[in-house]
């Protein structure tokens, strides 16, 4: 039993090790800008209450949602992953202060669940990462995959994960090399929420050059 517990220690302070010397690394979803193609162009009064032109992707068995916000050249600035039937309050109040400022008149929990019903369907593997995360994934995977968060806060059922990477162009002064994105000039963040340690929000910032 000794030897039991001391070898499970020393996983433990190796898989820490481990975590705490990574490269930390930015993620994207498999999807191909002709998937994007038919938001590309759209004016965003099409949808009324979005900023940018936004790609609306559904698997219904999944029941999960993928939008991509487009700024230029099929950039994509934002992608928010989550459950069809709990749309992310933070989605809510974004578009709602948009509808607001701009004095539209538009229902905006209606809109969105409206554009979701007829959203483009896409089949299961797009509802993956490149890095393999996906939706129902727990906190220790999450990290396995993305190293440890660079900050993690709880707010009423959710407890939420962040991860803020710099590029090589963007970064302030001390920020740890393993923060510093090589492969890209311009930063990325991840948040990831949870409840009862299964993700049910993925949500990527792409910093707009």
């Amino acid at each position: 039993m000794k030897k039991l517990h001391i070898t499970i220690i020393v996983l433990l302070i190796v898989s820490a090790s481990v975590w705490a010397s990574q490269k930390y690394r930015d993620d994207d979803y498999p999807i191909t800008d002709e998937m994007l193609s038919e938001y590309h162009d759209a004016d965003y009064t099409r949808h009324v209450i979005l900023p940018d032109p936004t790609a609306f992707l559904r698997n219904e068995k999944l029941n999960q949602v993928i939008l991509v916000m487009l700024y230029t050249d099929y950039y994509r600035s934002e992608i928010d992953h989550f459950y069809a039937d709990s749309i992310p309050d933070d989605l809510l109040k974004l578009y709602s202060e948009f509808v607001r400022i701009n004095n539209l008149k538009a229902d905006v929990k209606s809109k969105l669940k409206s554009l979701i019903q007829t959203a483009r369907e896409a089949p299961p593997q797009y509802f993956r990462t490149n890095a393999g995360f996906a939706l129902g994934k727990t906190s220790e995977e999450a990290m396995r995959v993305y190293g440890v968060p660079t900050k993690k806060e709880k707010k009423g059922d959710f407890v939420i994960f962040n991860w803020e990477l710099h590029g090589t162009v963007s970064h302030p002064e001390k920020v740890p090399d393993n923060r510093i994105l090589k492969n890209r000039e311009f930063g990325f963040k991840l948040r990831i929420k949870f409840v009862q340690d299964k993700a049910v929000h993925i949500k990527m910032i792409n910093e707009i050059p």
